[in-house]
């Protein structure tokens, strides 16, 4: 038996004409109708509309795509359904005529079957003939029948209907980043809707995954790029056409400039004008999605009732891909400064904001409502700006800060019209990002506080509102300045250490050496006092010798401290230090010569260094000492001492004798210490002195050579003699016995012109005599202004025969060279000496080579002989010629004639 959705009246009697009546009518208000065929209702074919929203997008966006249609609409035709929404047959119940029953179809909602274009009792129709369908609810798929006679038992039907679903249709989606594309399928969105929908997103990658499911939670991806257009089409078939629409993807900001008021600006208008321009080349900005914001109330909130205005449209103008913008800001509350920006949202839904400085992120534009003059706020002394260390200082000298109660022009601001007791300010500068305050620099004023004057006009704000006349005593934040000096730089003990400042202080300063406090200074005059320190009782870090450091500290009648020196490590130090050397010890000199020492010369050069003076500590740069006493053999020589470098000390003594010498010295360095005395005894063993002849420098006319002429021999004139070998180039002069010097003649012109004859060098010897002459070593020499007589030089070489004899019969050995053979063994003696030890020929003549004439002297010619007499200075010289050179060589000393002689004989032996 079917399931009655509802129970209909109970069977009551009625005429037989009534019943007639009711059957009637039900079946003309039913009816039976032909089931439809399988297709749907017809309609006129109609073109199908595709649609994108939105029309612009981002990168990744989602976007619904949808297509009208109504050919696309198709019911299903249920034809004899024997079961009920819950698999119940249909069942009619037993009732009278009248009654009524309600059933719901498997399938809803229930479509138009009889093609009149609605729902109704007409759509559904039922096999039996005892009950008609009196109405139809097609969407929620149910419908009531009733009983159009009295039946005793019940009666199985079925029905039949059409039945509507959600259809379905595609597009095709492609893009320039993904030109092959996918197809989208698009559901229907109520089973009679003959709308389609589905969605899709953007993004940078290609994915089908759920593209041919609408209803799919994963939704399809078709990659794109910023600047792309996404094409879509649908295939329409009745009528057959093509349909496409297009999606722009825009990923670009509009741009916000605004125009006024200027950034950092100033007005004495509480309301202003407002200008921007915006821009956007893809999708384009709607006038009304430009929009002001403003802290009215300058609270930093701007989205509160009234803070946010869009673009006036009778005062905004439309420019190629944008926008001029205008709108009158709201009133603001007071005077200061106000933020305030823009916004700008494109088609594609970015939003650009308006940015009043080019650096990360957006700023806030301000301007400045300002209805009256700058205000005063702070005024200090000695407060400056520190630009490496970017913060203010204190305790600087000649410095006044001055504060405002709103930002100043830069540019209006002068120095000239800020003055302490009559003297203007140096400087008045302002510090980027401290808009308010102005830096003042004077050139000299107290360090306490004195009376400022601001003239009118000395800074304007940013409207341009020129500062009032006002006078104010600036706080004092500046300490004394007090300065640290000391007697000495250097001490071995007590060091007096003075404070002196141009302020009276509130208590006698204190004094620290290397952080260790010595008490307060004693006052000795106004603002002046002093403090006797011993280095010795030093203690903690400042005891022990090295750079002590001073520093002093006090307070002013403000409670400003103020200090002296230098900290360590400080700003400036060493460099603006108060600092002196502790120094106790002096460590003793090397003496040289040392104890004990031998010298081989009669005036050794003494020498004292304190070499270990420097670097006694760190930081030490006193090298200096003094020799305070030197004595020698105790006699005092500190005065005699040459400084040769700060701390080494030299004394070259004249001629000591030979034997043992007693030298005493005491030194004192730079901080007053002297060491216990340093005695050496050290020797002198010098040789005994020997005569050294000293050519000494005579004016030398060029030579002229004039061949020899023989002359007449006198009676008492040796007649001259060749060469050995019988050469006979040059006639020359044979020596004749040493013992007959007078026999010999010397010529004036020999005479005229000697050559001079060195002189021997002086010999030390002990201190305090003079050193020995040796005979031998006193010579004559002519004065080439005078010619002497041939009876003088005959004279003089009798003389000095004489004596030349005497020396060789009293030399060494008591040899006698009065025999000729004995003046030529010395005469080539002398020459092999003087050709550098050369080896003698046996069968070489002792006899002079042949000469030539220089001066009217014989000088001997032979090239070796002549070469090796000038370059090596030998005992007889060029100037001293012919027989006057001969005299000399035979009168050399005795040992030098005995030790040539025995050389002479050991070549010869050879």
């Amino acid at each position: 038996m079917g399931t009655v959705l509802a129970d209909g009246t109970r069977l009551r009697l009625v005429s037989r004409r009534s019943k007639f009546l009711l059957l009637a009518t039900v079946i003309a208000a039913g009816g039976f109708v032909a089931p439809a065929g399988d297709s749907g209702t017809a309609y006129a074919s109609q073109i199908g509309t595709l649609n994108v929203t939105p029309a612009h997008t981002g990168l990744s966006s989602t976007v619904t795509a949808s297509v009208f249609d109504p050919d696309l609409n198709v019911a299903v035709l249920r034809e004899f359904e024997s079961t009920d929404s819950t698999g119940n047959t249909y069942v009619l119940p037993i009732g009278n005529a009248g009654d009524t029953t309600i059933f719901k179809v498997q399938n809803t909602p229930v479509g138009d079957l009889n093609g009149d274009g609605a729902i109704g009792a007409a759509d559904v129709q039922i096999s039996t003939t005892k009950a008609a369908v009196q109405w139809v609810n097609g969407d929620a798929g149910t419908f009531q029948v009733v009983h159009a006679q009295t039946t005793s038992q019940t009666e199985t039907f079925t029905v039949t209907y059409r039945s509507e679903h959600n259809d379905t249709t595609s597009v095709t989606l492609r893009s320039p980043s993904d030109p092959v594309g996918f197809t989208l399928t698009l559901r229907e969105t109520t089973p009679t809707s003959h709308t389609f929908e589905a969605t899709f997103t953007t993004g940078s990658a290609t994915s089908t995954t759920g593209a041919s499911d609408a209803t799919s939670s994963t939704r399809p991806i078709i990659k794109v790029a910023d600047g792309d257009t996404v094409t879509l089409e649908y295939s329409d078939v009745s009528p057959a056409k093509l349909i496409s629409e297009a999606l722009v993807i825009d990923a670009t900001k509009p741009l916000v400039s605004i125009t006024s008021p200027v950034h950092n600006s100033s007005t004495s208008n509480t309301t202003v004008w407002a200008r921007v321009i915006v821009t956007d080349s893809a999708s384009g900005v709607e006038l009304d999605q430009i929009k002001f914001h403003i802290d009215a109330d300058q609270d930093d909130i701007f989205d509160e009732p009234g803070e946010i205005v869009t673009a006036s449209v009778a005062n905004s103008v439309a420019i190629n891909q944008g926008w001029k913008a205008v709108a009158l800001l709201p009133a603001v509350a007071a005077d200061g400064l106000v933020n305030w920006y823009v916004t700008a949202t494109d088609r594609a839904s970015n939003t650009g904001l308006s940015d009043s400085e080019a650096i990360s992120g957006a700023q806030y534009h301000k301007f400045t409502v300002d209805t009256s003059p700058p205000s005063l706020v702070e005024v200090v002394l000695g407060e400056a700006y520190d630009a490496t260390a970017e913060k203010t200082v204190g305790n600087v000298l000649h410095s006044i800060r001055v504060k405002f109660a709103e930002p100043l022009k830069e540019s209006l601001i002068d120095a000239s019209r800020f003055f302490v007791e009559g003297d203007a300010a140096k400087t008045a500068t302002m510090v980027e990002g401290i808009d308010d305050t102005v830096w003042l620099t004077f050139e000299d004023i107290p360090t306490t506080s004195k009376l400022l004057t601001i003239m009118p006009g000395a800074v304007t704000d940013l409207s341009e509102f020129p500062s009032e006349l006002k006078e104010v005593t600036p706080t004092d934040k500046l300490g004394p300045r007090l300065t640290v000096t000391t007697d000495t730089e250097i001490t071995n003990s007590l060091l007096t250490i003075r404070v002196t400042t141009v302020e009276t202080l509130a208590a006698n300063p204190t004094v620290t050496i290397n952080g260790v406090t010595f008490g307060s200074a004693q006052p000795v005059a106004t603002n002046e006092w002093s403090i006797v320190v011993d280095g010795n009782t030093f203690t903690g870090s400042a005891a022990g010798d090295g750079v002590k450091n001073v520093e002093a500290a006090g307070f002013d009648a403000a409670s400003n401290i103020a200090r002296g020196g230098l900290a360590v490590g400080a700003p400036g130090y060493p460099t603006g230090a108060v600092r002196f050397h502790l120094d106790t010890t002096i460590k003793n000199p090397v003496v040289v010569p040392g104890n004990r020492e031998v010298a081989i010369v009669p005036n050794p050069l003494i020498t004292v260094s304190f070499a270990d003076e420097l670097g006694e500590y760190t930081g030490d740069t006193h090298a200096g000492v003094t020799i305070v006493i030197a004595k020698l053999d105790g006699v005092d020589v500190a005065s005699e001492f040459t400084a040769e470098s700060a701390s080494t000390w030299s004394y070259r003594p004249s001629y000591l004798s030979n034997g043992e010498h007693t030298f005493e010295v005491v030194g004192r360095d730079d901080a007053g210490n002297t060491h216990s005395p340093i005695v050496r005894v050290f020797g002198v063993l010098a040789p005994p002195a020997t005569a050294t002849p000293v050519p000494t420098a005579t004016p030398t006319p060029a030579p002229t050579l004039e061949p020899a002429t023989a002359t007449q021999p006198t009676p008492d004139e040796p007649v001259p003699t060749s060469a050995p070998g019988g050469s006979g180039d040059a006639a020359t002069a044979t020596p004749g016995p040493a013992g007959t010097p007078p026999d010999v003649e010397v010529t004036p012109e020999a005479a005229a012109t000697p050559e001079p004859v060195p002189t021997p060098a002086p010999t030390t010897g002990p201190e305090g005599s003079e050193p020995p002459v040796a005979a031998a070593d006193v010579e004559q020499t002519a004065d080439p202004e005078q010619v002497p007589t041939p009876e003088e030089t005959v004279a003089a070489a009798s003389d000095v025969e004489a004596e030349s004899s005497q020396n060789v019969e009293n030399s060494p050995g008591g040899s006698n060279l009065d025999t000729e053979d004995d003046l030529a063994a010395t005469v080539a003696a002398m020459r092999a000496l003087d050709e550098g030890g050369d080896a003698v020929e046996e069968d070489s003549s002792l006899a002079p080579e042949p000469a030539f004439t220089l001066f009217g002297c014989n000088v001997p010619t032979g090239g070796e002989e002549a070469a090796d007499a000038v370059s090596a200075g030998g005992d007889y010289l060029i100037a001293v010629a012919g027989l006057f050179g001969l005299i000399i060589a035979r009168v050399r000393p005795g040992r030098n004639q005995k030790r040539r002689q025995k050389h002479y004989k050991e070549r010869r032996g050879k």
